[in-house]
């Protein structure tokens, strides 16, 4: 579910305001596709008023100061999944 995303853990009380809104739901039985997909949307959908992001990519890795795929590269190189996608609306 991506859902109320934060530019910050959730999991903490400092998380901050959501930065998007509701996304959708997805679901893969590869775990770097599914990473993947999941930060393309957060980047390409409408950034709830006054949220401390900015249009363009990697909007998370960009609040962080980080690059937010590096893990998902790795995750590849090692044969976990592919970052390539599809996704397919039910």
């Amino acid at each position: 579910v991506i859902q109320d995303v934060t530019p910050l853990c959730d999991c903490t009380a400092q998380a901050g305001n959501p930065i998007v809104a509701d996304v959708g739901i997805l679901a893969s039985m590869d775990p770097v596709a599914i990473d993947k997909a999941s930060l393309d949307l957060i980047d390409k959908a409408e950034l709830v008023p006054g949220a401390l992001a900015e249009d363009g990519p990697d909007r998370l890795g960009r609040i962080n100061h980080t690059d937010s795929t590096i893990q998902m590269r790795a995750a590849k190189k090692l044969g976990m999944g592919e970052l390539e996608y599809r996704i397919i609306e039910v």
